[in-house]
């Protein structure tokens, strides 16, 4: 039989249920979801990840030229004198690099591809190998765009996986690492880069790990700290015959740079401005949602407060009422002829 109760307490608990499903470590919040594919050979891997999180507003797509982002991986840095950092040579920033120049080299076009192609819900993923060693040393992180900064997170350093699982391919997840956790990771200049203080709404919550927030629109400065820092020593003859040189490439590359300015947006900058357009819309559509679900819910616990009310009135009442009592009525007695 229908009761109006019992119907209530019902789609309330599935709307609750939901919400519950999606606080969990396994839920929507905390499981970003491989939804884009740059990048993926032996040598390193870069695809997008989707946040399911509707707080994770990204700057994305954003245009990031390489070059940018080569000075941004060359100036990722762990502090001197911490566990695992031996396999490189510190530079004159008293710190050990993170990336080598075989994987700035690799990661940097990558990177910049990802950042022009993604959207504001997702994050870039990457891995990478310095195949100089004789066995893969994974590095990884992620990285995505907010307001001014590019924020990057490292989750893995000269990581060595197993020999049985193939450890560039997107789909294969690597497991969680505790070395970073006890390394002080850091941006070689402190003007640019330092760790975020404040986590932007929605984003994943990484407690184990630092996260460096770096401000995209000034890593110019950090080509000449980084130019010195090499794995090896240049030698005085050979840093006078370059300099000519690299002033020459300086000044082609800041010609470019102006270049790039006077032109007016490309056909893929339209593009990609559309699909920022959708996917702003498509983030409203999902908040209004939420929002919808939210005021149903409420509506719900209303209802179903007014019903546990009248359910204990009509108790009430039916206390109050005594039950009739059954009156004995005497057969009639007839009388014989």
């Amino acid at each position: 039989m229908y009761h109006p109760v019992v119907t209530g307490i019902g789609k309330f608990f599935r709307v609750l249920l939901i919400g519950v499903t999606c606080l969990l470590p396994t839920g929507c919040l905390w499981s970003p979801q491989l939804t884009g594919l740059i990048h993926e050979s032996p040598d390193g891997t870069v695809y997008l990840e989707e946040i399911p999180d509707l707080a994770f507003e990204a700057r994305h797509p954003i245009a990031v030229d390489p070059d940018s982002i080569e000075h941004l991986l060359q100036g990722v840095e762990i502090q001197e004198g911490t566990k695992g950092t031996v396999t490189r040579k510190a530079g004159a920033s008293g710190g050990t690099a993170v990336f080598s120049n075989r994987e700035v080299k690799f990661l940097a076009p990558l990177l910049s591809a990802a950042l022009a192609s993604a959207g504001p819900e997702h994050q870039i993923a990457f891995r990478s190998s310095d195949s100089g060693s004789s066995k893969p040393e994974v590095t990884a992180g992620t990285l995505y765009a907010y307001r001014s900064s590019l924020y990057l997170t490292l989750t893995h350093f000269r990581y060595t996986p197993r020999t049985d699982i193939k450890w560039y391919e997107a789909k294969q997840r690597l497991p969680f690492s505790t070395t970073l956790s006890k390394q002080n990771v850091r941006f070689m200049s402190e003007s640019v880069g330092r760790p975020a203080k404040v986590r932007p709404p929605g984003a994943p919550f990484t407690p184990m790990f630092t996260t460096l927030a770096i401000d995209y629109r000034n890593l110019s400065q950090v080509s000449s700290v980084a130019s010195n820092r090499r794995n090896t020593p240049m030698p005085r003859d050979t840093a006078a015959a370059a300099s000519p040189a690299m002033a020459r490439t300086n000044k082609k590359s800041s010609s470019t740079s102006a270049t790039r300015k006077d032109k007016p947006k490309s056909d893929l900058y339209q593009v990609k401005y559309q699909e920022l357009q959708k996917a702003k819309k498509l983030v409203g559509q999902r908040k209004a949602e939420q929002l919808a679900m939210e005021k149903e819910l409420s509506l719900l616990k209303q209802k179903l407060i007014e019903q546990r009310r009248l359910v204990k009135q009509l108790k009430a009442r039916g206390k109050g009422i005594p039950a009739a009592k059954k009156s004995r009525v005497a057969p009639t007695q007839y009388r014989t002829k």
